[in-house]
């Protein structure tokens, strides 16, 4: 996949990153995402408000939980596959780098 046609944008910086559709494509499939995160945290509120005990309760509030925690891992690792990473510290370098040379050419 080049990097034109990759659906997603990583902007890091350091330890943080962050993740944003770039075009249509992306759009698609974070919305998919999405819709699959809304439909499990929906059937989770209709069985613990129709069929659980207030212990079963405990137990499904607590694998759900992990559920949702495992499913945002796998978006964040699926979304960065499919990404063209910026490198904000390196932009950053090289910019201060202009910037001394256009200082010195002052000078």
């Amino acid at each position: 996949m080049t990097d034109s046609d990759k659906p997603f944008i990583c902007y890091k910086s350091g330890l943080n990153l962050k993740i944003s559709p770039r075009n249509a494509a992306g759009w698609r499939s974070f919305a998919m995402w999405m819709a699959a995160i809304f439909a499990l945290t929906g059937g989770f509120v209709v069985l613990v408000t129709r069929s659980f005990t207030p212990d079963q309760i405990v137990y499904a509030t607590v694998g759900f939980t992990i559920l949702i925690l495992a499913l945002s891992v796998a978006m964040i690792r699926w979304m960065y596959v499919r990404s063209e990473v910026v490198d904000m510290n390196e932009l950053l370098e090289l910019k201060r780098e202009r910037e001394r040379q256009t200082r010195r050419g002052r000078r």
